[in-house]
């Protein structure tokens, strides 16, 4: 007896094999190596390219391609097996039945024929596209945050509770001058000096303390100001800030430093604190001018009323022409340090330059030291310039001690008046400059030189070629600024080595120069001021009766006032029947001065005329409203002949 037949098992096995191959979740393609072509694919396969044609090659239904996969960049599956004799993993891009583009990781698999040779290849396909753009979306989030942190001017760095540096941006070593390998074995002890070490390790020290007692605020920012050494021995101040690092459980494990360099910082902090002293020296020196030049206004006048009282060949005269002389010289003295510290107002005139560098030479050698000779050259017959002398002097001398500090061996400095005539056509290869007559003073020095980058920033505010604590980089912006200011322009040439030459231009004019070489120390007096009225604002007593004294003299009708109110009340009194108001701008009441008190009168009486005088004049007296208002000035201190001349112009005028 015979039992039944047994399935046939190669059946169903391949009927199992066929089962498993249309089920795979993912697309399965099996690829003949000789021709390349796609003989079979399942359900997954048809459903993302289409369903197979006969003989189409894998190239063509998978990448749309007409020749077979190349480069490094897209590996050929079949040589890859057929070169390994393995399995591979190769990533592709293929490309969907709607032409949807796909990242995909193929995983191929050799097949062998009954002689043991590769007859056809098994493809897996696996869609990795979205996980492919998050890896690239992170590499390029990465690629940024290492550009920012590669080329940032700051270094950033981690720290260990030990004080080991961890990680820094490379950027570290162009700054310091080590090699990253060196700074990786740092601690940042080794980068700073002694004194920002213990600072370093004390704020360290207080960090660790507040986290094991709990108190350590997690948000804050700690910064300090260090001094970082470089390899060359150099330091450089730093300012770092220290945030802190915790790991999952909240304990603190190291700090996240940021370490900017601040020397430009520091400098701009030492600029504005150099532009605040030297405000507040002028502010003191426009104080003590003030006062001083009213104490030389009544020195200086009752010199001359004494003298106006004298007669022709009395012993006295001499005495008090010596104080007379005493006071001029005080006068020049506070306009001096007015103009140092920057507080002088333009005062235009009429005068020749070849007096104002004769009147510098005089002291200039003083100045400059034994080492350094002058040179002086005039030209005859020099053209006149109106501008401010005290300025246009200032200027002078400070180009002179410029040529002093670059001739620090010694040396010859040449100072040269011209006449130039400036054309149309010179004035194309000259910066700033315009055409007509001009006076040129030319200061030549024996120095170092400068490059030709060097020429380019002079003028610059804050720029200095001096050492440091040696200059404040102001003196040739200022001297720009001034010449600037007066129509003109600074023209530099200099050769290293060789020297430096400035050359100052200055518009000249036709006026000729009201020189008075025997200058009288007398005064006449007229009695120009019969039958007129004159107010006087003044509130220091003793200027006040001296005005008082030299308007009297004139024969004017006088009332007088030491305040802005008090000149109001008279006026009030009296219905503004004044012809002239003679008044200090600077007075007691707040925010109110002489100029403004002298607008409010007109008002009141459009024909009152406005004469001002003042010791001192500065933004708080209000220059620029002074000079746009078209009232005659008259600086403090003055003799009593330019008192009453200046009183008979603005009542003439």
């Amino acid at each position: 007896m015979s039992g039944p037949d047994k399935p046939d098992s190669s059946g169903f096995e391949q009927n199992y094999l066929r089962e498993s191959f249309e089920s795979m979740p993912y697309p399965v393609l099996v690829i003949d190596v000789n021709t390349r072509k796609v003989v079979n694919i399942n359900k997954r396969a048809a459903a993302q390219f289409g369903e197979l044609k006969e003989g189409v090659t894998c190239y063509e239904l998978t990448h749309n391609e007409a020749n077979p996969c190349a480069g490094a960049d897209h590996k050929c599956t079949i040589d890859e097996v057929l070169r390994t004799k393995k399995p591979v993993i190769v990533e592709h891009i293929h490309y969907k039945k709607c032409d949807e583009q796909v990242v995909i990781e193929v995983h191929a698999i050799p097949l062998f024929d009954a002689n043991g040779e590769i007859s056809h290849i098994l493809e897996f396909s696996f869609d990795i596209t979205k996980q492919s753009k998050a890896v690239g979306q992170l590499a390029e989030s990465e690629g940024k945050y290492r550009f920012i942190a590669e080329n940032t001017v700051d270094v950033i760095f981690t720290m260990d509770l030990k004080m080991q540096i961890t990680y820094t941006t490379p950027n570290i070593a162009k700054i310091r001058g080590f090699t990253l390998e060196e700074i990786n074995q740092q601690q940042i002890g080794d980068m700073l000096t002694e004194g920002s070490v213990v600072i370093a390790k004390e704020t360290l020290e207080q960090i660790i303390k507040l986290d094991e007692e709990g108190d350590l605020d997690p948000d804050r920012i700690w910064t300090l100001k260090l001094d970082v050494k470089k390899k060359d021995g150099t330091t450089y101040p730093a300012e770092m800030t220290f945030s802190l690092i915790k790991d999952e459980t909240g304990k603190l494990i190291s700090l996240l430093g940021v370490s900017r360099n601040i020397t430009e910082r520091k400098k701009l902090q030492e600029q504005v604190g150099q532009m605040q002293k030297m405000d507040s020296i002028g502010q003191l020196a426009g104080g003590i001018a003030h006062d001083f030049n009213n104490l030389l206004t009544v020195i200086s006048g009752h010199a001359d009323l004494v003298i106006g009282d004298l007669k022709k060949g009395d012993p006295m005269i001499d005495d008090i022409s010596e104080i007379q002389k005493a006071a001029k010289r005080a006068a020049i003295l506070t306009r001096q340090i007015l103009a140092y510290s920057r507080k002088q107002m333009l005062s235009p005139e009429v005068f020749n330059l070849n007096y104002t560098i004769l009147d510098i030479y005089k002291f200039l050698g003083r100045l400059l030291g034994e080492n350094i000779s002058i040179e002086v050259a005039y030209q005859e017959g020099i053209w006149n310039i109106y501008a401010d002398e005290d300025q246009i002097r200032k200027t002078i001398v400070n180009l002179a001690t410029n040529a002093r500090d670059a001739m620090s061996g010694g040396g010859k400095l040449k100072i040269e008046t011209t006449n130039r005539f400036i054309s149309e056509y010179d004035i194309i290869n000259m910066h700033d400059a315009t055409a007509g007559r001009h006076v040129c003073i030319s200061i030549t020095d024996e120095g170092s030189g400068m490059e030709q980058n060097e020429l380019l920033k002079i003028f610059d505010p804050f720029y200095t070629t001096k050492d440091i604590g040696m200059g404040t980089g102001l003196g040739l912006s200022m001297a720009y600024g001034t010449i600037k200011q007066h129509g003109g322009w600074i023209d530099v040439d200099s050769k290293i080595d060789k020297g430096t030459t400035f050359e100052i231009y200055l518009p000249a004019i036709n006026q000729k120069e009201e020189v008075d070489e025997d200058e009288s120390l007398e005064f006449s007096v007229e009695l120009f001021g019969q039958g007129k009225k004159i107010l006087i604002v003044e509130d220091e007593d003793s200027v006040r009766d001296l005005l008082y004294r030299a308007m009297k003299r004139c024969g004017f009708d006088i009332k007088r006032a030491e305040s802005i109110s008090e000149a109001r009340r008279i006026f009030e009194k009296e219905k503004g029947e004044f012809d002239i108001v003679l008044s200090d701008v600077l007075l007691p009441d707040k925010d109110v001065t002489g100029c403004d008190l002298a607008l409010e009168l007109q008002q009141q009486n459009p024909n009152l005329k406005v004469a001002l005088i003042s010791g001192y004049v500065d933004v708080k007296s209000r220059w620029p409203q002074i000079r746009e208002s078209g009232f005659r000035f008259l600086n403090k201190p003055f003799q009593i002949g330019e008192l009453i001349e200046f009183v008979r112009k603005v009542l003439n005028s």
